[in-house]
């Protein structure tokens, strides 16, 4: 729904299963469907809110929150525990014809966490869950400037558009764990991105970037990479 400049959603969906928490991506590989089913027993909640005070300008936040333990493939490995997961979310996006600017940050909670990294480590490796140690919290942040450097010779809404744009992203499954679990650093990752986004036409755009990431906070070797893309938007049927 819709309420002067502001813009809701509220959803509810399948939750998930907290026996195939991992450390290498937190919650997401507890999604469901492993065994062919999902279990609706504790479905989870969505909510969003945006606000548009002008036309190019968009905040929005969020929140999720699930009591997984009730949805365990496995259910009496977790029926005195509630492993409630929480996360909030922050974005923010500027777009005008010549700037392009974004924000967001992700923060989650996973309740139960020591006590729930037992029961994994109880679990068959038959069962084809990681059984690895799952963190406590889990965090993520990033920010991208880029602008239209040919606005500054040739402002016409004819002429192409040349984006050169930086972006740094931090993101981390394990950002904090239980006491008694040991944090694997590398999943602590720090990018940084330069990079050129070229419209040859509005809808078709050339893309070449360059993300450097920085390891464990240096503790691990980096990675360089070097991409470049072509994409195109358009309607191939009548709208």
């Amino acid at each position: 729904g819709t309420f002067g400049k502001f813009d809701y959603e509220a959803m509810l969906v399948a939750g998930l299963d907290p026996l195939g928490f991992s450390r290498e991506n937190w919650i997401a590989s507890g999604k469901q469907g492993m065994f062919e089913v999902d279990c609706f027993t504790s479905p989870a909640v969505a909510v969003r809110l945006n606000y548009t005070p002008i036309q190019e300008l968009r905040l929005g936040a969020s929140f999720y929150y699930n009591r997984t333990a009730k949805n365990a493939s496995k259910p009496s490995k977790t029926s005195d525990l509630q492993a409630d997961v929480n996360i909030f979310t922050f974005d923010a996006q500027y777009k005008s014809r010549n700037l392009v600017a974004r924000a967001n940050a992700v923060y989650g909670n996973l309740s139960d966490s020591y006590m729930l990294n037992r029961r994994i480590a109880q679990m068959s490796s038959s069962t084809g869950y990681t059984r690895t140690t799952v963190a406590k919290n889990a965090a993520s942040y990033a920010g991208e400037i880029g602008y239209n450097v040919v606005s500054l010779f040739n402002d016409s809404k004819n002429a192409v558009r040349v984006f050169p744009f930086v972006r740094y992203e931090y993101y981390n499954t394990m950002e904090d764990v239980a006491e008694g679990i040991t944090a694997d650093r590398r999943f602590k990752v720090s990018a940084f991105t330069v990079g050129v986004n070229y419209y040859a036409l509005p809808n078709l755009v050339v893309k070449a970037d360059y993300i450097n990431r920085r390891i464990g906070g240096g503790d691990f070797n980096g990675e360089n990479q070097i991409s470049v893309g072509l994409a195109y938007v358009g309607w191939f049927l009548s709208k």
